[in-house]
Formats: structure tokens, C-alpha cells, sequence
């Protein structure tokens, strides 16, 4: 009886961590033209987390971007903060050969990641009370001066009041726990054409965009930051 309940339990365990690995183990990815979004999934064809380009610098000289919303839908498969990279093989010279890369060197000079994250941040407030003001106005039917009075408000201090409003932070790696929009910033030479393709946990996002210096290739931005105050 004990041994059957050893084994019962041996077998519900095994099932549990099969269950546990199966959400983390990342099997392929899709993409979706149409809002740009590309999906990760797992050898079971569930959907681990979704990337959606959101902003992107089609044309830039010198300094590029592009803007990322990430969404997981099983969180629990990224327990620890992940990192994105642009890969050093990708930054537009593979085509070249080595010698030539030696010349050149990296087209894309640095990039940074950010977070789209909520700063506190505090204000001086004014505090007023009401009173009475004197004032002086000219009487017609008399033309002489005359002193009146009203109610009015007098600043007597100030205090501070909280704010929370949206910055870019700079960070080496994401907090998936939740959903997050990313930023991707660069620098590249300015004739260069880079096939920016960030690395993600293990996959080439290469489905996007590039960053090409021809002006032709400039495109109106039609989804902008929300920033701000709040």
C-alpha cells in the first residue's frame, strides 16, 4: 500500500514539473504583418509573450529608435528579468567581408534599452485664503476718487503635492512579470543602412524594420508616445 502511494506520488510529481517546464521550454515564433506583431510560443503552441513594434524610425541620419511593446501571457515562464540585445553579427556588415569589417567597423556605433516607467515627482502647490482688498475707482457723478472694497484671495504659503508622469529609464534587463513597452535608441554612421534585429530570448527578431539614412525611405509616425503629466 505504501509502495502504491510512493508511486502515486512520484507520478503526480513528474507531471507537475513536466507542466512547469513545458510553459518555459520556447518553440517557434509568429508573425502578424498587420499590427506588426510577432509571437512567441512553446513546443505545446501556447502563447508565451508577444513583441508589437509600435514606433519606428524608418528613416534616420544618426540617431534611431524603435519602440516596443512587449505583453506576456504566462508570466511565470520569465521568473527572472530578461535581456534584449542587438546582435554584433547583425549590424548591417554581414554582407562584408572581414577585412572590410576591420575597415569600416561597426556601422551601428551604441544602443541603449529603456523602460517606459512612472517617475514620482513633486510640485510647489500655492495656498491662498480669502479677504478683503481695498481698491480705488473714479466716481462719475462726483469726479473724485473713491475707496471701495472686495472679496478677494491672498497667497499665504505653499505645500508640496505628488505627480507621476511617464520617463524612458535606461535598464540591462526586463521585468516580464508584467506588460512593458521598451526603447530601443541608437547611434549608427550616417550613411549606413542597419538591419537593426534584436536578440530575445534566444530568437532574431528579424521580421520588423531597418534604419536606412535615404530620406525616401522616411515614413509619417502615426502611433505616438504617451508622456507626460498625469
Amino acid at each position: 500500500m505504501k509502495q502504491k502511494l510512493a508511486t502515486i506520488l512520484m507520478v503526480i510529481l513528474v507531471a507537475i514539473t513536466l507542466s512547469t517546464t513545458a510553459l518555459a521550454i520556447l518553440e517557434d515564433k509568429i508573425y502578424d504583418k498587420e499590427t506588426r506583431t510577432i509571437t512567441i510560443r512553446n513546443w505545446l503552441n501556447q502563447p508565451i509573450v508577444s513583441l508589437r513594434l509600435l514606433n519606428n524610425t524608418d528613416q534616420c541620419l544618426v540617431n534611431c529608435y524603435a519602440i516596443i511593446e512587449i505583453t506576456p501571457h504566462i508570466p511565470e515562464a520569465f521568473p527572472k528579468p530578461i535581456e534584449i540585445k542587438l546582435n554584433d553579427k547583425l549590424y548591417g556588415i554581414k554582407f562584408l567581408t572581414k577585412t572590410n569589417k576591420n575597415a569600416l567597423g561597426n556601422l551601428l556605433k551604441d544602443y541603449k534599452i529603456k523602460v517606459l516607467s512612472e517617475e514620482i515627482y513633486y510640485v510647489d502647490v500655492p495656498d491662498y485664503e480669502e479677504t478683503t482688498c481695498k481698491g480705488y475707482r473714479l466716481n462719475n457723478e462726483t469726479g473724485k476718487n473713491e475707496t471701495y472694497y472686495y472679496k478677494c484671495k491672498k497667497q499665504v504659503g505653499s505645500h508640496k503635492e505628488k505627480r507621476v508622469r511617464k520617463v524612458w529609464k535606461e535598464a540591462k534587463a526586463i521585468d516580464l512579470s508584467k506588460k512593458q513597452v521598451i526603447k530601443i535608441e541608437a547611434r549608427k554612421l550616417p550613411m549606413a543602412n542597419v538591419e537593426w534585429m534584436p536578440n530575445f530570448y534566444g530568437f532574431e527578431l528579424k521580421e520588423w524594420a531597418w534604419w536606412n539614412s535615404n530620406w525616401s525611405y522616411r515614413k509619417p509616425i502615426t502611433i505616438t508616445e504617451q508622456s507626460g503629466n498625469t
